[in-house]
Parts: C-alpha cells; sequence; structure tokens
C-alpha cells in the first residue's frame, strides 16, 4: 500500500511539473513550428508541425539505415533539425523498427495521417531543400532513397 501511494505521488509530481513525455513532446513540437523546413512543408502541403516533423524524422530513419554512415553524416548536417526530426517520429511511435525501405517509410508516412500524394511532395521539397543546401549530388542521394 505504501509503495503504490508513493508511486502516485511521483506520477502525479512527474505530470504537476511538465516532465512526463507528452509534455516534452509537445513542447518539441511547438519549438518546430519556426523550424524553415517544417513551416514550408506544413503551408505548402497542409500539413501540421507533428506531420511535418515526424515525415522528416521517417525520411531520416530511413536514410539512417539505407546509406553508408558517412553519406548519413552529410545528409543530416544539411539539415539543422534532423535529430529533433527523428525524435518528433520515435515520439508519435513510428520508429518502433527501423525503416529500412520505402514500403516502411510509406506506412509511418500513413500512421501520420500523411496521403501518398503529401508524402510524394514531402520527399520532392526536402530534396529541393538538401539540394539547395548541398548541391545536386545531396538531393540524388535523398531521391535516391525513394527510387
Amino acid at each position: 500500500m505504501k509503495r503504490q501511494i508513493i508511486s502516485l505521488v511521483i506520477l502525479w509530481l512527474f505530470t504537476a511539473t511538465g516532465c512526463s513525455s507528452l509534455g516534452g513532446s509537445s513542447a518539441l513540437i511547438e519549438s518546430l513550428s519556426s523550424d524553415p523546413l517544417v513551416s514550408g512543408l506544413t503551408s505548402s502541403l497542409g500539413l501540421d508541425t507533428k506531420q511535418a516533423a515526424g515525415g522528416l524524422g521517417s525520411l531520416l530513419s530511413l536514410a539512417e539505415n539505407k546509406l553508408p554512415g558517412a553519406d548519413y553524416e552529410s545528409l543530416s548536417r544539411l539539415l539543422p533539425g534532423s535529430s529533433k526530426y527523428l525524435e518528433v517520429a520515435q515520439d508519435a511511435g513510428i520508429l518502433s523498427e527501423p525503416i529500412t525501405d520505402v514500403r516502411g517509410l510509406n506506412s509511418a508516412m500513413g500512421e501520420l495521417d500523411i496521403t501518398p500524394s503529401q508524402a510524394s511532395q514531402l520527399v520532392g521539397q526536402v530534396s529541393d531543400f538538401v539540394g539547395k543546401a548541398g548541391g545536386e549530388s545531396a538531393k540524388n542521394l535523398l531521391q535516391g532513397l525513394v527510387n
């Protein structure tokens, strides 16, 4: 009985002080609303911040699992919020298994309620963004993941 009371008090303290994982996730998502890439995706594709950041995280997960380490490092440096995008995707529960192919990417996008058309446009816009920052080879590297 004493353990149950202590557990309830600890749980209440975490919830009351905002230390729950949901609170952290909400703050992260809110902080990404001003991210230029995320805001561009939300305005052009009609996605919310969680969908855009989670979609980016899903795409990065695919890149991390398909590309050689040095290529992934180069690509992730071109996306300044890459660790945050991965965190949003993880918090959304879509990275419980690694994304290793296009089918896995499509499934993750679907879990975020991103339509196939929006997913295709998201990949295109992110590829363009990466291309502007890192050149045509970086753009081709990202597009090669889904072709």
